[in-house]
């Protein structure tokens, strides 16, 4: 039997440390990747914390009626300024609250969003919100309407 070579067992012993060095290197990945979950979920907790604590009495609702209202002013400057005598019918009066539901929605932020949640059912938000723009746009179109005299 010949002896072993000292090539030989270098050659195992390098492949040995590489398998023992891709090990040491999966459990540093896992655990890594563990506490990167960890902070993670403490951070988004910390941010939930945040975002539900702030007071939620009627300013919720104010603060709610000014986005509403900001989104309807930007709108009506760049799409409605220019029909002041201009009868809006009912199909552009529902397309109007389409278009200002949507830019509610894109400005609503994650934590007014939290705290509306709080304050009112997570499931009628969207209604809430649809209520209070197609409330301001009716009002628009009754007083421009009224002013047209058509």
């Amino acid at each position: 039997m010949p002896a072993i070579s000292l090539h030989f067992l270098l050659k195992v012993l390098i492949v040995f440390s590489m398998i023992y060095l891709l090990s040491l290197r999966s459990i540093a990945m896992k655990a890594l990747r563990a506490w990167a979950a960890t902070k993670d979920n403490q951070i988004a907790l910390e941010k939930y914390k945040h975002d539900t604590t702030i007071d939620i009495d009627n300013k919720i609702d104010e603060k709610l009626d000014t986005v509403v209202e900001q989104c309807f002013q930007e709108f009506s400057i760049l799409n409605l300024a220019y029909k002041s005598d201009y009868y809006i019918k009912e199909e552009e009066e529902i397309q109007i609250n389409k278009d200002i539901c949507t830019l509610v929605s894109q400005r609503l932020s994650e934590a007014l969003y939290e705290q509306l949640c709080i304050l009112y059912n997570e499931e009628a938000i969207t209604d809430i919100i649809a209520k209070r723009v197609y409330f301001r746009v009716t009002n628009f179109v009754m007083e421009h309407n009224g002013q047209t005299g058509i």
